[in-house]
This record gives C-alpha cells, sequence and structure tokens, in this order.
C-alpha cells in the first residue's frame, strides 16, 4: 500500500448490513441472524412500513428490538 493514494485502495470489506423488519412481528431466527452478522460488520435494524405504525407501536417494536439485541 505503501506509495498509493487513499482513492487508489480498494477495501472490500462490508461496513453496515441494513437489516429490514416485516411488520410488527420478528423471530428469534431473525435476532440469531443478527448475531452472527454482527461478528463481521455492523447492524442497523431498519422497521419495513414504521411510517405505517403508531407511535406507541413503533416505540414498542424499538423497545422489544433493542431488548433483544441486548441478549
Amino acid at each position: 500500500m505503501r506509495g498509493k493514494k487513499l482513492k487508489e485502495i480498494e477495501d472490500g470489506r462490508i461496513h453496515c448490513v441494513l437489516f429490514f423488519f416485516e411488520g410488527l412481528r420478528y423471530t428469534e431466527l431473525e435476532f440469531q441472524a443478527i448475531k452472527e452478522i454482527q461478528q463481521y460488520s455492523n447492524v442497523i435494524p431498519i422497521i419495513a412500513k414504521g411510517d405505517n405504525l403508531d407511535h406507541e407501536e413503533l416505540a414498542d417494536m424499538k423497545h422489544g428490538i433493542m431488548k433483544e439485541a441486548r441478549h
């Protein structure tokens, strides 16, 4: 890498994974997948169609995801 400019260095790493949750439910299998992926990259959970949820449903979903992600 000596002598190469930063723009010329090819980076094949995955820096971030967007993980989509569909609806108000999520499964243990989804969290197992997230835990495996987190060993290699950052994971950003996204609630699909979250704009269709009311404030309370969205807050409950976020709280549930955060709680499961910590275990």
